[in-house]
C-alpha cells in the first residue's frame, strides 16, 4: 500500500516539477484513497484528529510541516498575517487546497503555564499529512517545503520522511489494539475519589464552587451581569495507560452530534466532544449555533423524545432554560448581522439530544459579506455568552479575576481553516488533558438570576462524565 502511495505521489511531484515551479514555496500533492484506509489517531505520532460523526467527516493530521504561534490581543490578525503570507507562496491542485488546524485559548492573554504549558495560547498548524474522510470518499495529501531546486532530486528528503511517517502509521494502526492495557473495571469508583483538593489550583471541590458561585450570582443581583459561565477543573488518577484511538472511537460512538477532538503533541495530549459549533463557513454561506440550558437526562427518559422541547410551558424550570438561551442565541445574531448580507435563525429553539443530557439549540445561518473573512468571524464571535456570560467581554473579565484557574485551551475553540478561507472550529469544551498519571477534566454552568448552585454544580459533575464515563 505505502509503495503504490508513494508512486502515486511521485507522479504527481514529476507533474508539478514538469511546469518549472519555482523554488522557495511549498506543495500540497492530493491522492484519492481507499474506502477501507484507515483513518484514526495513533498512541506514539504527533496528530491533529477531528471527527464529525453524524456529518460523516473527519481529518487526520500526522506531523508537523510548519506551525504558526501567537499570543494577545492581535493573535488572530498575527495568525491570519502569516497565514496568508504562505499562501503567496504555495502550490497546491485547483480541485482541493491546504489545510490547517487551529486552537485558541479562551483568553487572549493567558501565559500558558501550569496544566497548559505545553501548549501555545494560538496555533496553526500544517501537517505533514493530512487524511480527509468525507461523504465523497477518502483522500490524502501531502504537504512539503520545496527550497532547493539546483539538486538532482531537491525534495529526496522529504519523500524519504513523509515515506517514513506513512509507514509508522499504518504500522501503529495494526498493532494498536495489543499495545493498549484496558483500565481496571473498579478504576472508575477509584478516580470519583481522587479529586484534587487544592483549591489554589482551581474550583475543583464543590465547597469553592459554591463561592465562586454565589459570587457570581451576587454580581447578577447587583445587576452587572444577566449570566456568569463559571467552571470548575478537577484531576483524576489513571491507573494505567489510555488509549487515544479506543477513547475517540468511543467519544465517536456515543456522541454522534459533537465535533471530537484528540491532539497529541510533543509532550502534552488532549482530548475534547464538544457540543457547540462556533463557526462554519463555506464559500460564503456561514453558520453558528447558540447552545445553552441543559436538560439532565434520566434513565427513564425515551430515547427519542420530540424535536422540540417537550415541556409543560407553565414550568418555572422551562422559562429559566429559555431565558438563559436567549441571551447567547440573540448575542450570536447581532453580532453576525453587520458582517452578512442576509441572516437568519428560528424563533424557538430546537432540543440537541446526547448520550447523558439535553441542549436547546439555535441555529444561525447567513451570507458573508466579501470583505470579512473566517478570521473576523472567529474574532467577532468569541468569547460567547455559552462560556464566558453576558454581556460576554465584561464577564471574562470577571472570570479571568475570580475563577482562579487557568483555562487555557478549554473554552477557547479548535477547527481547521483552508487555504480559500473556509473552515470550521468549534468551542472547546468537555475537554480532557490527559498524561501517563492524570487526566485533568473541565466543565462549566451558566449561572443566571434563578440559579441554583447546587442544581449548576450537578450539570458540571454530568459534563465531566462526558469523557470520564469513556475512561
Amino acid at each position: 500500500m505505502i509503495n503504490l502511495l508513494m508512486h502515486s505521489l511521485e507522479q504527481a511531484l514529476q507533474q508539478v516539477l514538469d511546469t518549472d515551479f519555482p523554488a522557495g514555496r511549498y506543495l500540497t500533492i492530493e491522492t484519492r484513497l481507499d474506502n477501507h484506509f484507515p483513518v484514526s489517531p495513533v498512541e506514539d505520532l504527533e496528530h491533529f484528529f477531528v471527527n464529525k460523526p453524524d456529518d460523516q467527516t473527519c481529518l487526520l493530521g500526522l506531523g508537523e510541516m510548519m506551525s504558526i504561534r501567537a499570543s494577545g490581543t492581535q493573535r488572530l490578525e498575527s495568525l491570519k498575517n502569516q497565514f496568508e503570507q504562505l499562501l503567496e507562496n504555495w502550490h497546491y491542485p485547483a480541485a482541493s487546497a491546504p489545510l490547517a488546524f487551529i486552537a485558541f485559548a479562551f483568553d487572549e492573554n493567558d501565559p500558558m503555564s501550569g496544566d497548559w504549558q505545553n501548549l501555545p495560547n494560538a496555533l496553526l498548524q500544517f501537517p505533514r499529512i493530512l487524511i480527509k474522510t468525507t461523504p465523497a470518499g477518502k483522500f490524502l495529501q501531502f504537504n512539503m517545503p520545496f527550497h532547493s531546486a539546483g539538486q538532482e532530486n531537491p525534495l529526496r528528503d522529504e519523500l524519504k520522511s513523509i515515506k517514513s511517517l506513512l509507514s509508522q502509521y499504518l504500522s501503529s494502526q495494526s498493532t494498536a489494539q495489543s499495545n493498549t492495557f484496558p483500565l481496571n473495571p473498579e478504576h472508575r469508583t477509584s478516580t470519583n475519589s481522587k479529586i484534587c483538593k487544592d483549591n489554589n489550583a482551581g474550583s475543583s471541590n464543590r465547597q469553592a464552587w459554591q463561592k465562586l458561585s454565589q459570587e457570581a450570582l451576587d454580581e447578577i443581583q447587583k445587576g452587572h451581569f444577566d449570566k456568569l459561565v463559571t467552571s470548575r477543573q478537577q484531576w483524576v488518577r489513571l491507573e494505567h495507560k489510555v488509549s487515544l484511538a479506543k477513547l475517540t472511537d468511543k467519544l465517536s460512538r456515543y456522541y454522534p452530534a459533537c465535533t471530537i477532538l484528540s491532539f497529541s503533541g510533543k509532550k502534552t495530549k488532549l482530548i475534547c466532544a464538544s457540543p457547540e459549533q462556533l463557526i462554519h463557513l463555506q464559500d460564503s454561506v456561514i453558520k453558528s449555533e447558540a447552545i445553552g440550558g441543559t436538560i439532565l437526562k434520566s434513565p427513564q427518559q425515551d430515547d427519542n423524545p420530540p424535536r422540540l422541547l417537550p415541556t409543560d410551558q407553565d414550568n418555572p424550570e422551562y422559562h429559566k432554560l429559555l431565558k438563559e438561551h436567549r441571551f447567547i442565541a440573540q448575542d450570536i445574531y447581532q453580532r453576525l448581522d453587520p458582517l452578512c448580507h442576509s441572516l437568519k435563525m428560528p424563533c424557538s429553539p430546537y432540543l440537541m439530544k446526547l448520550h447523558n443530557m439535553y441542549h436547546l439549540e439555535t441555529p444561525v445561518e447567513g451570507i458573508l459579506q466579501e470583505q470579512y473573512d473566517i478570521f473576523d468571524t472567529i474574532r467577532t464571535l468569541h468569547p460567547t455568552p455559552a462560556i464566558a456570560g453576558f454581556p460576554a467581554l465584561q464577564a471574562q473579565q470577571w472570570l479571568l479575576a475570580h475563577e482562579g484557574y487557568q483555562r487555557g485551551w478549554y473554552s477557547g475553540a479548535f477547527g481547521w481553516i483552508d487555504a480559500r478561507m473556509n473552515g470550521e472550529l468549534s468551542v472547546m469544551l468537555r475537554c480532557a488533558l490527559l498524561n501517563s498519571e492524570q487526566a485533568h477534566l473541565y466543565a462549566g454552568a451558566g449561572l443566571i438570576r434563578e440559579s441554583d448552585p447546587d442544581v449548576e454544580w450537578q450539570e458540571t459533575e454530568l459534563k465531566m462524565q462526558t469523557i470520564l464515563e469513556m475512561l
